[in-house]
């Protein structure tokens, strides 16, 4: 959906009960989602406590995501983030990893708190990140960014063409 707005929103206790979403990264049950289209902004919303990611996008061109808290998340899940961007518009094969070229993305001034993250039905480890950028994420200025008490602020995986700056953690991994 082009043009997409979400601003001044709360959004409460999501994704509470263990199996009662999709499994998968990117297949449902984050608080927030904007599922590509071009110029969406996501400004100024409130999240607290989300059993997946607390904000969830697929990449596009033009994206503002500012100024919005997210706080305790990734508490049903895990390997999850509390920003989770994901390339789904263009993949062409997971293991081709072909991808198209975004631009003009900005993640500025989030506050991003208490990645918790799930061990239930998995042995390889809590994982909740603060800004997670998965599988050809590119063309992103992520930029004064505060994250704290996550076990990851940033991850990259497979993704490039982005600015990082500005980055504040505390009690966090870098």
């Amino acid at each position: 959906l082009a043009n997409a707005t979400i601003t001044n929103c709360i959004v409460q206790r999501t994704g509470q009960w263990t199996g009662q979403e999709i499994s998968g990264d990117k297949d449902g049950g984050a608080a927030i989602t904007a599922n590509g289209g071009t110029n969406s902004i996501i400004m100024y919303n409130v999240v607290n406590t989300s059993g997946s990611h607390a904000c969830e996008w697929h990449c596009s061109s033009g994206l503002r995501l500012m100024y919005n808290v997210f706080d305790t998340y990734a508490n049903r899940k895990q390997d999850l983030g509390g920003i989770y961007c994901f390339n789904a518009l263009t993949q062409s094969g997971y293991n081709g990893r072909t991808y198209a070229t975004w631009s003009n993305n900005i993640i500025r001034s989030n506050i991003v708190l208490n990645g918790i993250g799930s061990n239930a039905g998995t042995t390889s480890g809590l994982k909740a990140r603060g800004i997670y950028n998965d599988e050809g994420v590119n063309g992103v200025l992520i930029d004064s960014n505060s994250c704290a008490f996550i076990a990851s602020a940033a991850y990259y995986n497979n993704s490039n063409y982005y600015g990082y700056q500005n980055y504040n953690y505390y009690n966090t991994q870098a």
